[in-house]
């Protein structure tokens, strides 16, 4: 998260001011005499770093059978909803992709950070981070429900209105987005985003559709449900997921 990174920062930047300082007898050779307190939290700060560090990469380790665990039943559960989509005739398998989202960070400062994607094409970037209630992931996950939308044509109109019609436009009805994100999308022809739920009911992300086809078919919706389910069956991601190279973070 976040805020764990820029304490490490602030407090790793601190202790190294401090300890450098009182080294080269900064600002006075008597004034750190006066203040050896501060030194030795100076010096526990950088102690403190450098354990952290060490645990972090232990935990790492530890995690990664684990890790791999996930990424290979998450990666399934994406390659069986492709599947499912591609018999169901919303398009060619080769054209659907298939996203999971986590909602991670503190209530006032939510982020759902993509987990994985699956693709096997190129094609539409959906983005690696959205927060509730901006695009049409954020606006599903902001309104617990599945959320389809015909987005060729929704661009096609905002477009042809132009930058001060989008802006006169209610938050909800630009799903929160900026006329310059509205611009990044152009590419995306049906998009269809489904809440996760976990087993004990809680939510914890979304998962997003996206296919050169309409996805507000009442089947389709089905599937994605389906597919959302069975994510959130998996659980949380381990801790060490985050920090793992192999996973695909757009």
């Amino acid at each position: 998260m976040l805020l764990p990174r820029l304490t490490k920062v602030l407090v790793g930047a601190v202790s190294v001011a401090v300890a450098t300082m009182a080294q080269l007898n900064l600002p006075n050779s008597g004034f750190w005499g006066q203040h050896r307190a501060e030194q030795y939290l100076a010096v526990g700060g950088l102690v403190a770093m450098a354990v952290a560090e060490v645990l972090g990469s232990v935990v790492d380790h530890v995690q990664m059978p684990r890790v791999r665990q996930f990424e290979q039943e998450l990666r399934a559960v994406l390659s069986a909803g492709i599947s499912q989509l591609a018999v169901s005739s919303v398009a060619d398998w080769r054209d659907i992709g298939v996203s999971a989202y986590h909602a991670r960070g503190v209530p006032w400062l939510r982020r759902l950070v993509l987990v994985d994607s699956l693709r096997l094409c190129s094609g539409p970037k959906l983005g690696s981070r959205w927060r509730p209630g901006r695009g049409v992931i954020g606006t599903a996950y902001e309104q617990e429900d599945l959320l389809a939308v015909d987005w060729e044509s929704y661009f096609k109109s905002a477009e042809s209105g132009g930058p001060n019609s989008w802006r006169a436009r209610s938050d909800l009805d630009r799903f929160g987005l900026s006329w310059g994100e509205l611009m990044r999308t152009k590419a995306l022809v049906g998009v269809a985003a489904c809440p996760v739920w976990s087993e004990g009911g809680k939510l914890t992300g979304v998962v997003c559709v996206e296919a050169p086809a309409d996805l507000s078919a009442a089947g389709v919706g089905a599937i994605i449900r389906d597919i959302a389910i069975a994510v959130g069956d998996l659980g949380t991601p381990p801790a060490s997921w985050w920090n793992y190279v192999g996973r695909r973070v757009a």
